[in-house]
């Protein structure tokens, strides 16, 4: 455990990138879906670009995989890869959301008529 402890404590940079980049990948795409909210794919290209630099960012640095200045490539394609899942998974719950608060309005509608009301 000390020694995981030892690793983190000399590369704290790497975290803060990755929690700073996530949260801004958080945010582009709550932003993306509740601006189009009509189009249902809009909200899944954040992730998937993230995902796309990651994936070209490790075949860039596939080649000099072991050497030593590539660790900080290696990292970055790392970081997008990751929070690019993370920005698909959060595009996927808000769509499961937004799927069942529609259903649920349109299902209240459906049954709901003025003239069920019982006057007192």
């Amino acid at each position: 455990m000390e020694k995981i402890g030892l690793l983190l404590s000399n590369h704290t940079d790497y975290l803060y990138i990755t929690f700073y980049v996530g949260i801004a990948a958080i945010i582009v795409t709550y932003i993306v879906h509740f601006v189009t909210k009509s189009i249902k794919f809009a909200k899944y290209i954040p992730g998937i670009a993230m995902v796309f630099f990651g994936v070209l960012t490790f075949f860039s640095v596939i080649g000099k995989l072991f050497d030593e200045n590539a660790a900080n490539l290696l990292a970055v394609s790392m970081i997008g890869i990751g929070i690019g899942c993370i920005s698909l998974c959060f595009a996927l719950i808000l769509g499961v959301i937004n799927k069942n608060s529609s259903r649920n309005k349109d299902s209240a509608s459906k049954y709901y008529d003025e003239s069920d009301e019982i006057d007192y």
